[in-house]
């Protein structure tokens, strides 16, 4: 037991002074540092650190709490004012998503369902990380930025809650319906509940949020929908609470800043917990021992798919827009990053449908290559960006 508690006390330490010092000394974003000191530390002291469960539980109320963030985000006015470019990025997405799915089936051998998900890991944004990176930007180009991540992580989580059931169609209608109460119901069990039990608590409203998020993270991770889904939807349902809350006049305690704080609160919460998860993907990395020739390839894939999603994503706003090339460029290069939306999917195929360690391992080498290759081209040409999680 104490050597238990020594260990996570070393690894707390490490984690929360040894990315701030290299963030502070070159700039490399928090998660980066989290994910080489997970594969170094697993590599060169395996004894010592190792992927557990306490490590397990932590990093998953830490990527719950990153969707639940990213829910939040969602600026529906812009999407809505700027509905045509989404509907046909959307088309785009579909049409790369078909290209890097046929090109997932004939590399690794895999079915039509194995390689549509595997697509969705390699291409779809992380929106929270790539918020993280925007918050000292302002102005058209932030907008650009939040609302490609957030539309692309949308999309990316509606065809995962497809996949995962298109063979058991019963098993998709239930899964489509529960999704439809969450959206539909949630709102009111919030209301309620928060109206007839919370409300007279001052200072509680966080602590509510969260916990009706983990349910309903958990309620489609026992449906057999990944937790994401659910936390993500909760997200989007609490930043409507939250407004409703904030405009009440039965509310007179929480005010405007009270409002921004419990929305706040969640990226700050996601700061305390999800370095552990980013440290687990590298011990899972280092653990997976994997061959020089299996990273070579995974990179060289990985490089091919990140220029098929880069060059239709610039053409695109160059044809629809005829923007300086230079704001094309910042945008289309901040959204790469798929990083923890890589590792999700890479798990659910290794969990749910056992594919063969090459493409789990790919999926893990791709989500750390988006991230680190967006972060060396924007120091190289400039366009830098404030990091954390």
């Amino acid at each position: 037991m104490e050597n238990v508690l020594l260990t996570f006390l070393l690894t707390l330490i490490i984690l929360f002074f040894i990315p701030k010092i290299v963030y502070r000394l070159y700039r490399i974003p928090f998660p980066i540092t989290e994910i080489l000191l997970g594969i170094l530390l697993g590599i060169f002291l395996p004894d010592v650190f190792r992927w557990d469960d306490t490590l397990s539980i932590i990093g998953t109320i830490g990527i719950i709490t990153l969707f639940v963030h990213s829910g939040m985000e969602i600026d529906g006015k812009f999407i809505a004012r700027n509905r045509r470019f989404f509907i046909e990025n959307f088309a785009r997405h579909i049409l790369v998503l078909c290209i890097i799915a046929a090109a997932v089936g004939y590399f690794y051998q895999t079915g039509i369902v194995v390689s549509f998900i595997a697509a969705l890991g390699f291409t779809a944004p992380s929106a929270s990380y790539i918020f993280s990176g925007i918050r000292g930007q302002s102005g058209a180009v932030k907008n650009w930025i939040a609302g490609k991540a957030i539309a692309g992580e949308i999309m990316a989580i509606f065809l995962l809650l497809i996949f995962l059931k298109i063979n058991k169609l019963t098993e998709l209608a239930v899964s489509l319906a529960v999704v439809g109460l969450l959206i539909t119901v949630l709102p009111h069990v919030l209301h309620q509940l928060y109206h007839r039990i919370f409300s007279t608590i001052v200072g509680n409203e966080f602590s509510f949020i969260f916990v009706v998020a983990v349910v309903s993270a958990f309620i489609t991770e026992l449906l057999g929908i990944h937790f994401l889904v659910g936390a993500f939807l909760a997200g989007v349902v609490s930043r409507r609470f939250v407004r409703h809350i904030v405009k009440s006049p039965d509310y007179k305690h929480v005010t405007v800043e009270t409002g921004q704080q419990i929305i706040e609160g969640f990226s700050f919460f996601a700061i305390l917990f999800a370095p552990f998860y980013f440290f687990s993907i590298g011990l899972q990395i280092a653990d997976a021992n994997l061959p020089f020739r299996a990273i070579a390839f995974s990179s060289l894939l990985g490089i091919a798919i990140l220029l098929v999603r880069a060059a239709s994503m610039y053409f695109h706003r160059h044809r629809r827009f005829n923007e300086p090339a230079r704001k094309s460029f910042t945008i289309v290069v901040s959204v790469l990053p798929t990083l923890f939306f890589s590792f999700v999917i890479a798990e659910i195929l290794h969990s749910v449908f056992s594919v063969e360690p090459i493409l789990y391992e790919s999926l893990l080498v791709y989500g750390l290559l988006s991230t680190l290759l967006s972060f060396a081209v924007q120091q190289v040409f400039g366009t830098d960006r404030k990091a954390a999680h």
